[in-house]
């Protein structure tokens, strides 16, 4: 027990506890079992378990490289778990989004390096008893999906209770966390308390290159999928077509999309190496 204590706040426990006690009660349906069989049964197919190996071995080294410049140790590796479940498993899942908004991985930037992440992190430095924590959180988990419940209501535009229960309930928990801090201020600002600040942000920066060339590499194996299987047109044809896309587009995921839905349907609709080349051609004089 005192491991556990140790390794976890009181926060944490808690939504280990609820979160176990809510498989094993969706277990006893078989709606959710069906969902859960089909979910590992997409897991493990051998093309998304080898881009989910790749990704571990990606992130092992991005940890290597900030252990090497001395902004990583085993203190860390916890938030390093949770950062690997809930943050690049998040963003591998939705990496379809990379080839459709524009400004993506600015966005992504922007969005996690604001006010809003210190206070968060300042957040998750202090927690309630575990008692509280227990009894709070399915009671908060439930009013926060009732004010997103309303919110999604269109007809819905004055503010419901919920919403003002939720934030109550993040003003009590700022307002504890900084009294906290402020009455425990020489054990918060240390060099373990800023590395895990850090740790989040460092990690994301270093995966924006990962999440780059798997999109370019997604974009590419559906497109050629397409010369080569759902049309079926002829192998020689396909190989100049891959080779001519590939030289042209290379690792410019913008010119490859912009490609990918300006030219793909003429290429479908040639047969011969030079009709082919003036569709390259033309996109190269068009941009």
């Amino acid at each position: 027990m005192d491991i556990l204590t140790n390794t976890f706040n009181n926060r944490e426990l808690a939504n280990f506890l609820w979160g176990f006690v809510l498989i094993v009660i969706s277990l006893f349906f078989k709606q959710t079992r069906s969902l859960v069989a089909n979910f590992f049964k997409a897991f493990f197919s051998i093309k998304i378990l080898r881009i989910f190996l790749i990704m571990i071995i990606y992130i092992s080294l991005q940890v290597l490289l900030l252990y090497r410049v001395k902004l990583w140790d085993f203190g860390l590796l916890k938030d390093t778990i949770y950062w690997l479940i809930g943050g690049a498993f998040i963003l591998l899942v939705n990496v379809n989004n990379v080839t459709r908004e524009k400004q993506y991985f600015k966005n992504l930037l922007v969005s996690n390096l604001t006010v809003m992440v210190i206070i968060e992190f300042i957040l998750n430095l202090y927690t309630f008893p575990f008692i509280v924590e227990i009894i709070v959180l399915p009671f908060i988990t439930i009013i926060y999906l009732i004010d997103i419940y309303y919110q999604k209501r269109e007809y819905t535009s004055k503010k419901n209770i919920a919403s003002y229960l939720v934030v109550l309930y993040g003003f009590i928990i700022f307002i504890f966390s900084i009294v906290s801090v402020i009455s425990d201020f020489d054990n918060v600002w240390t060099l373990n308390n800023l590395r895990a600040f850090l740790l989040p942000i460092l990690l994301l920066i270093t995966f924006i290159p990962f999440l780059y060339f798997l999109a370019i590499y997604i974009v590419y194996e559906l497109l050629f999928i397409r010369l080569d299987k759902i049309l079926k047109i002829d192998k020689a044809i396909s190989r100049y077509e891959k080779k001519k896309i590939l030289v042209l587009c290379n690792i410019n995921l913008m010119r490859l999309n912009k490609f990918v839905k300006e030219s793909t349907t003429q290429l479908t609709r040639f047969d011969s190496t030079d009709e082919i080349q003036k569709i390259v051609n033309d996109f190269k004089k068009s941009n």
